[in-house]
């Protein structure tokens, strides 16, 4: 009897096993008008490959309908190295992308935890959060995912045996949970420093525009709000900025008395002006800059 319990056990093992070697499918769900879907590239990994994870935002109707917040990830044995959007029209259909590409740290278990996309919709005071389902992978080396893909089957019972029999001959042992070490995160502050950053690249390579004014309007507006936890930049203006030292006051009514100048300056945009902004917008996100963005798990 306790011989037939083991070999169903050592089966189960077996099929579980076996499919962890089965991507899960895309994942798709709406919430009110918005429709989510997020693809990756696969859940096993080399240490030399990257993981992808792209998230889709579909409505019918307008670009501007929703305005996005970038989110704060949270990755065990992770490292983010790219965020990028964009936006395309099918007739009616709207699609707003996200893609994160990360690299692996070490082998073993990583995982993309669950995180939120905030959005506005227009003319709405508040802001609506989305939560992403967390995205578990299993990282290997080169060499062993080369190996493993032709000796899977071999290594796979290899590898049940040496794990079953020693749960099977001691049962009463305990199993010891392993710490996960704090990787570094993205931070907000981190976010918009790139994008002003490649804001300003652009703008060296010709005149500004009007399309420029507004991607630095929308910058600052999303820094302002994320970071003092307003619903909008109007009540960030009513009732947060207040609430900050007078220094700050200072600096970041500059930086928004500038950008009111230039969203009225039409045909006669000042290409110093905008220069100016970028550089005093960069000086007031980097002084809010956490000494260390890092979370543990």
């Amino acid at each position: 009897m306790l011989i037939s319990k083991r070999l169903q056990l050592v089966f189960l093992l077996i099929v579980l096993a076996g499919s962890a070697f089965i991507l899960l499918p895309v994942n798709v769900f709406s919430n009110t008008d918005l429709t989510v879907k997020t693809t990756h590239s696969g859940q096993e990994l080399t240490l030399d490959d990257a993981f992808t994870l792209n998230v889709q935002f579909i409505w019918h109707g307008d670009p501007n309908d929703y305005r996005f917040l970038i989110p704060s990830l949270k990755l065990d044995n992770l490292i983010l190295t790219k965020i990028g959007q964009s936006i395309e029209s099918k007739g009616p259909q709207i699609i707003k992308s996200f893609n994160f590409t990360f690299k692996p740290i070490k082998n073993g278990v990583a995982t993309v935890r669950a995180f939120q996309f905030s959005y506005q919709a227009k003319e709405a005071a508040e802001i609506t959060s989305i939560t992403i389902n967390e995205q578990p992978l299993t990282i290997f080396s080169s060499s062993a995912a080369k190996w493993l893909k032709t000796y899977w089957p071999i290594s796979l019972t290899g590898a049940l045996i040496c794990v079953i029999l020693p749960i099977i001959l001691l049962k009463t042992s305990t199993q010891r949970r392993r710490a996960v070490r704090a990787v570094p995160v993205t931070s907000l502050e981190q976010t918009q420093l790139v994008k002003l950053e490649h804001l300003e690249m652009q703008v060296k390579a010709r005149h500004c525009e009007m399309k420029e004014i507004e991607e630095l309007s929308s910058i600052i507006n999303d820094y302002c709000v994320l970071k003092w936890h307003a619903r909008s930049m109007n009540e960030f203006k009513s009732t947060k900025l207040t609430a900050l030292e007078e220094n700050e006051q200072k600096k970041i009514g500059i930086i928004l008395d500038q950008l009111e100048k230039l969203n009225y300056a039409g045909n006669q945009i000042d290409q110093e002006v905008f220069m100016d902004t970028v550089r005093l917008s960069r000086q007031f996100i980097h002084q809010h800059e956490p000494v260390a963005a890092v979370i543990s798990a």
